[in-house]
């Protein structure tokens, strides 16, 4: 057998096709053709139904949207002109507690009417359908505020009616990683979400340097929609938050998170700080310890977030204004243990306890509250330890005849006498205003009067 080259081969194919019959190379052509233009036609019809179903979904989910959207009107209509009957006919459960519930939510917003603190808008800040399952952010203006109510709804046969929230209903899951921090959250909760986790990822870190905590653990915030949850913390370093939007009528919406709620998490955080720059310290309640724990806290909170009440952190504040700013803070801090008492101030600073330039009312209305809460508790010996021994006896007549109410120190005078420095109370109890007196007995503040 020869060798064939490449162009003796190539001939060869072409002597084939040359001698193919021309009826029939038309014919496997239109076979061909017809097989396309099938395989075409296919084509164009699955993708045409395709398209007809989505337009008709599409057409389908927007007309759910807009009956939900002209529900959601029609109710915040009756809020405003006030028509019970047409509110409660929008209402469905079959929880009797629940439309209870819902009669007295109808009663608060005309109370805010009549007060001229509430603004009903028709604006609808988002409309979401998921089946038969659908939710409305319903815009409100309180006392010049933008708040958003959240409200849920079930598509029945007569339309959507408005029902109990559905925690399951809340987007889907999301995270922001800060630097050390990282806040997960419900796509619902995605303003809320995006407004705190600027703040609890500078609080962290800036919080730990003001008390001297060194290198804290990464924080997890999770948001959690629970109407019943309380900030507090569900692992060493995770700290879980209610979802606003579930914790009544209404959530803010500017600013998105409230002044309150901003307090309450920097409050939880700062529990935290403290915790991790004193090395988990045991705190005895019925030592100034306890009282100087919970200040530092309330003045970390503050500072943090820039608002507190200042008969709160008058004491600590007045520490940081006079002795060297938040170092001085933290030097008490690391000076503190379970059974301090306030001598632990002048310990930390080393100025003696009597000269300090300090807000003085809050740490006395303190002894004032131990006291009463050691005769609350039938314990006279620590009872005692908070007078001098020289007063023993007005010690006993109190310790019999307990102040009804606890007291409210209005003003301190200090002034030194032949045994010492003196600190005159003026105290209000009640309607009743009276004078007690202290002196720097041992180091400490010691009751005389």
């Amino acid at each position: 057998m020869g060798v064939k080259l490449d162009w003796q081969i190539e001939s060869d194919r072409e002597q084939q096709r040359a001698t193919e019959d021309p009826t029939a190379r038309y014919k496997r052509r239109q076979q061909q053709a017809a097989l396309l233009f099938f395989t075409l036609l296919v084509i164009a019809f699955v993708g045409g139904l395709g398209g007809a179903i989505a337009l008709r979904l599409y057409t389908v989910d927007n007309k759910l949207k807009q009956d939900l959207s002209d529900v959601a009107r029609t109710e915040v209509s009756t809020l405003r002109i006030g028509d019970a009957p047409g509110f409660m006919a929008l209402m469905r459960s079959a929880s009797a507690s629940w439309i209870k519930d819902q009669r007295a939510r109808f009663s608060r917003y005309q109370e805010l009417k009549t007060q001229g603190a509430l603004q009903l808008t028709d604006n609808i800040h988002d409309v979401t359908v998921d089946g038969p399952r659908g939710r409305v952010l319903v815009e409100e203006d309180v006392n010049g505020l933008h708040f958003n109510a959240l409200w849920f709804f079930w598509h029945y046969a007569d339309g959507w009616r408005h029902v109990p929230s559905d925690l399951t209903f809340w987007g889907d899951p999301q995270q922001i990683a800060g630097n050390v921090t990282a806040v997960k959250y419900d796509a619902l909760d995605s303003t809320f979400a995006h407004a705190l986790a600027s703040r609890v990822d500078t609080w962290w870190t800036q919080g730990c340097a003001l008390i001297g905590c060194a290198n804290p653990p990464p924080l997890i915030v999770e948001i959690v929609p629970d109407p019943g949850l309380a900030a507090q913390w569900a692992a060493p370093n995770t700290l879980r938050i209610a979802s606003p939007l579930a914790a009544g009528d209404r959530a803010p919406d500017d600013p998105p998170l409230a002044a309150d709620l901003e307090t309450t998490i920097a409050t939880r955080i700062s529990e935290k700080l403290f915790d991790l720059a004193s090395g988990q310290l045991p705190i005895n309640a019925n030592s100034d310890a306890a009282w100087l724990h919970q200040n530092i806290i309330d003045w970390l909170a503050a500072t943090l977030t820039g608002h507190g009440s200042s008969a709160r952190i008058g004491f600590v504040q007045s520490i940081a204004d006079h002795y060297g700013g938040a170092s001085a803070v933290a030097a008490i801090l690391k000076q503190l243990s379970t059974n301090s008492d306030i001598s632990v101030v002048a310990v930390a600073l080393n100025q003696p306890l009597e000269s300090l330039t300090v807000d003085w009312k809050s740490f006395f209305e303190w002894r004032f509250e131990l006291e009463k809460n050691l005769i609350a508790t039938g314990d006279q010996r620590d009872f005692l330890t908070l007078w001098d021994a020289s007063a023993n006896t007005q010690a006993m007549q109190h310790w019999r005849s307990p102040y009804p109410a606890l007291p409210q120190v209005q003003s301190v005078t200090l002034a030194r006498d032949a045994s010492g420095t003196v600190a005159t109370l003026s105290v209000l109890n009640g309607i009743q205003t009276f004078s007690a007196q202290f002196r720097v007995v041992g180091g400490t503040w010691k009751r005389i009067a």
